[in-house]
């Protein structure tokens, strides 16, 4: 029943439990209530987000839980027993290089297993690895075996081939004499071409020549062969006529050929030819002049040069237009004695001139200042560019400008107006009418010549009542302002200062009573009482706001004590003017008349 308590239900086991029907009690702790819940439910969000160690192994069925509930990389070989995993466990072709242990035997590889691809380059070492005479002659390469590999004296006449030794296996000049058997080299031994130096002097006799000897085979006689001849002779046939027998006789100027262009021979010197010749044979140049330079030359028909002189001025052509002379100095041109010719001083002194005299070859002859009549009458059109006022400064006169001819955006920020918070500084820059404006107040000023007069709110309110702070009257210092005294430049710490015009209508009100503001010797002042400044002549003033005066007949100390003065209609910009007869009036701002 569902009005039983839980001690006093019946037992439930698991054969019986209906997970639809048969719900579980849950205490809500935070509606105070108790809420059901199925036994499905329960278990689904319980396995769902179980807390840490809370499921013992032991209650795991054994081969239960499946490979895809494992996390990727989650089983360690702390995980594994020795001696788990055996080869159909593990992929073939998965074990690298890097998992296999050092010290592997030779019998865990198959037999004919290596080939020349698992052996790395130089790894079979000859003198260990390779049994003594396991090789044979045909597992070399052909062409490998060089001299390197043969000892010396190694190769006898029994291991060489016949016929296998030809000329280019044997090294120039390598066989010697005692190497040939005696009558060893037959004629087919011999090439073509032996010369005579081969044969030793007087072994060929005259039955070793076959036939006769003719002009053919002789190349030249000897000529210790030859009978002696007398000097200065030579072997030759007649100088003139028909063939004879050759005798020995001097040459002839016929004996030698003509000498051509291309061809060496025989010449003559003519008398007319420019050349001389000796007796002896010897050829000359027939001309004689003493060793000179000269730019002027004559020489002859035959080109040999026969006098030279200096060069003279009518030996140079006179210059023409387009075309290179002689020249000589014109009017401005100076030639000096080495030759150099440059423009003749016009007595100028080097320097910049505005204004120059240049004559009619164009030389300066005077340079000269500006005047004011050099320079035309110029309109501003006639002036190009930007011009700034450094370009202008000094030169153009109020005169010059026409009425109303400087428009605003011609005007530089700040031209006529300082924007800053303490009073400008007066000097060359600040001319009459020249505003300052002050931004924590809005205060507007105005320099008059004298002084930075306030034009806030115009002529009315500066000659009108203004609260500017409180004073100690015991010390005479200004000891708080506000943004109206700090417009007119008060400060606290300083005493009241001097009477002025424009500060007419200002006025302090007593903090502390005393009787030492410098401005009214001799007066005392009660807390609450008004010291007002009544322009330049009237100074300072007090104002006894305790026993009598305007506002209400016992003196007010508040501008809301002031019950005689009428404000209806007063509204935004209405003042309070002190009036002649002592009494202060609301002027609105339409009376006021300046606004």
């Amino acid at each position: 029943m569902a009005d039983k308590r839980i001690s006093e239900l019946v037992s439930l086991d698991s054969a019986g439990l209906d997970t639809a029907n048969d719900v579980l009690a849950v205490a809500d702790i935070s509606a105070a209530e108790t809420k059901k819940i199925t036994p499905d439910a329960l278990l689904s969000k319980a396995f769902g987000s179980l807390p840490p160690n809370s499921i013992n192994g032991d209650v795991i069925i054994d081969g239960s839980i499946s490979g895809n509930k494992l996390e990727e990389n989650s089983i360690t070989d702390r995980e594994l027993a020795p001696d788990s995993v055996n080869t159909e466990h593990i992929v073939d072709g998965a074990v690298t290089n890097d998992k296999l242990a050092g010290g592997i035997t030779g019998d865990k590889l198959a037999d004919d297993s290596i080939g020349p691809d698992q052996l790395a380059e130089n790894a079979i070492n000859g003198a260990i690895h390779i049994q003594d005479r396991s090789i044979p002659g045909i597992k070399l390469e052909e062409n490998t075996v060089t001299s390197a590999e043969i000892a010396i004296d190694a190769i006898t006449a029994n291991e060489l081939a016949d016929g296998s030794v030809d000329t280019a296996a044997l090294q120039d000049d390598s066989i010697s004499t005692p190497k040939y058997q005696d009558l060893s080299v037959t004629n087919a031994k011999l090439a073509d071409g032996i010369d005579g130096g081969k044969l030793i002097d007087g072994s060929v006799t005259a039955d070793k020549l076959a036939g006769s000897i003719g002009s053919d085979q002789i190349d030249s006689i000897q000529l210790d062969k030859l009978p002696n001849a007398p000097a200065n002779t030579v072997l030759a046939g007649p100088d003139g006529g028909a063939a004879a027998t050759s005798t020995f006789r001097r040459l002839v100027g016929n004996d030698l050929p003509v000498a051509t262009a291309a061809d060496k021979g025989g010449v003559s010197v003519p008398a007319t030819s420019g050349l001389a010749v000796t007796g002896a044979g010897a050829l000359s140049i027939d001309n004689t002049v003493a060793p000179a330079t000269h730019p002027v030359i004559t020489y002859n028909e035959h080109g040999l040069v026969t006098s030279g002189r200096a060069l003279q001025n009518a030996d140079l052509p006179p210059a023409k237009p387009g075309e290179i002379g002689g020249v000589k100095p014109g009017d401005g041109i100076t030639i000096a004695p080495d030759g150099t010719i440059s423009q003749s001083v016009t007595g100028v002194v080097a320097g910049t001139y505005p204004k120059v005299t240049v004559d009619e070859r164009g030389n300066v002859t005077a340079g000269m200042a500006l005047e004011a009549a050099d320079i035309p009458a110029l309109s501003i059109n006639d002036l190009t560019g930007n011009l700034s006022f450094t370009d202008i400064e000094g030169l153009v006169q109020t005169d010059q400008l026409a009425d109303k001819s400087v428009t605003r955006r011609k005007l530089a920020d700040y031209a006529i107006t300082f924007i800053q918070e303490i009073s400008p500084t007066v000097d060359a820059t600040v001319h009459v009418g020249c505003l300052w404006f002050r931004e924590s107040t809005a205060g507007l000023h105005m320099w008059n010549g004298n002084s930075w007069m306030n034009v806030g709110q115009g002529r009315l309110s500066a000659e009108n009542l203004r609260y500017c702070g409180i004073v100690d009257a015991s010390t005479g210092l200004i000891t708080g302002v506000t943004q109206f005294g700090v417009a007119e430049g008060f400060v606290i710490g300083e005493p009241v200062p001097v009477a002025t015009d424009e500060r007419t209508g200002v006025y302090f009100v007593v903090e502390v009573p005393g009787g030492n503001i410098t401005q009214t010797p001799g007066i005392v002042y009660d807390a609450g009482d008004w010291c007002l400044c009544n322009g330049s002549a009237a100074g300072w003033v007090r104002i006894d706001t305790l026993n009598g005066g305007s506002g209400g007949g016992g003196g007010a100390q508040r501008l809301n004590d002031l019950l005689d003065v009428d404000t209806t209609g007063a509204g935004e910009g209405s003042l309070l003017q002190l009036q002649a007869n002592g009494m202060w009036e609301h002027i609105s701002v339409i009376d006021a008349g300046d606004y």
